[in-house]
């Protein structure tokens, strides 16, 4: 029954709903995935609506909203993967360490755990700020400063003056 009302919403208010969408993701095949993978957990999850505590349009538009946040979130980490070896040998020229120093602050994002990695990459070889790699990984800004001052204490201790890893 709740499956049969998800399609007759989907097939009511599809255009409209890929419309609002289209702003927001900039490309009409985008917005039609969006759209599709929210109906998609719609009936997935149709046994989560209550109809008598919230109205239909309302409920999918939750979804929506979840579906469109995950679709950014996934843009805005394309190319982000633990296989990002080759893109921080492509980013090495931009650094202004010198020798093996590069070599070894590689090998210590390497070791540490991937939203760690991903967020030390972002700041030293992409030079992101941490704000922005809050909204890339969708974590606090908080922690990604607590991560970097770690990563710059741990380096500092281990290699002394040797190894100066500073903001460039």
């Amino acid at each position: 029954m709740m499956k049969k009302k998800i399609e007759k919403f989907y097939v009511d208010n599809r255009s409209r709903l890929v419309n609002i969408v289209y702003n927001r993701v900039g490309g009409a095949a985008q917005a039609e995935d969006v759209v599709q993978d929210a109906f998609e957990r719609a009936l997935r999850y149709n046994r989560s609506f209550e109809p008598d505590k919230q109205l239909l349009g309302a409920w999918f538009n939750t979804i929506l909203n979840n579906a469109l946040r995950d679709f950014q979130r996934s843009e805005r980490l394309m190319g982000m993967s633990v296989e990002y070896v080759e893109e921080m040998d492509e980013a090495a020229p931009m650094l202004e360490w010198e020798g093996n120093m590069l070599d070894i602050v590689q090998d210590e994002i390497k070791a540490r755990s991937v939203f760690v990695r991903q967020a030390l990459f972002l700041y030293f070889f992409k030079q992101y700020k941490p704000r922005e790699i809050a909204q890339i990984l969708d974590i606090s800004s908080n922690y990604i400063s607590v991560c970097v001052d770690q990563f710059k204490k741990e380096m500092a201790d281990k290699y002394g003056g040797g190894l100066c890893v500073t903001d460039t």
